[in-house]
């Protein structure tokens, strides 16, 4: 049985948008539901890439469609239970902990920024010479970037100071080999209804990185 998200039963008026395959229903205990989808053959889809991926997209864009409308709890694609009775006690047995989930996470959405590193601009070659004016251009061109490389640094900190005060909650992810840095944080949808502004105000006072803001998120990063 396969399982995108909790959400708080009963709900009212929920409409279900389609699967991956089929239909969606809802599974129930307590005061817990859980939108699953019957019928998948998931371990066909792990055999081919191209059906894997898709498959991927469409979970997101059933998770993405579903928080549209109510506050949840999303899960891991690939999320499954092998019955709707093993389900079930399962929501009865964590009840308490995916409530109080939902209670904090109600009227909030996640936010990423995504921080990509801007490089010094090319060098011109160094003096063609093993002499003094080598070795000085050299020197020079290394604290250059030495100090560019703490700028980035000092640049990134005082971002993550100007985030925490706004958001309930942020996660720094691991850099990537490539220095790019992404940044989650949960915030109340009311109150960055301006987030644009708030997101051209980091830009301007990061002149060593180029911003990108993905907005209105489902809290991937905070269940």
């Amino acid at each position: 049985m396969y399982t995108y998200a909790f959400i708080n039963w009963p709900v009212i008026s929920l409409s279900l948008p389609l699967g991956i395959e089929n239909e969606l229903e809802i599974v129930h205990s307590g005061a817990i539901g859980a939108i699953v989808e019957q019928g998948i053959a998931f371990d066909h889809l792990q055999i081919d890439d191209e059906l894997l991926l898709r498959a991927a997209l469409e979970h997101d864009r059933v998770v993405c469609e579903l928080f549209s409308k109510t506050t949840l709890l999303p899960l891991r694609f690939g999320t499954r239970f092998l019955t709707k009775e093993g389900l079930a006690a399962h929501l009865e047995e964590h009840a308490d902990t995916y409530l109080e989930k939902l209670r904090n996470l109600k009227g909030k959405a996640e936010y990423t920024l995504k921080l990509i590193p801007i490089e010094l601009p090319p060098e011109l070659p160094l003096p063609e010479t093993s002499g003094r004016e080598y070795f000085f251009a050299k020197k020079k061109r290394l604290e250059e970037q030495q100090a560019h490389q703490e700028l980035q640094v000092s640049e990134l900190e005082n971002l993550l100071i100007c985030i925490a005060d706004l958001a309930d909650d942020l996660k720094v992810a691991e850099p990537q080999d490539s220095g790019i840095q992404r940044i989650h944080f949960l915030a109340e949808r009311n109150l960055i209804v301006n987030i644009d502004a708030y997101l051209q105000g980091w830009q301007g006072d990061c002149a060593t990185w180029t911003i990108e803001l993905e907005r209105d998120l489902p809290p991937y990063h905070f269940v």
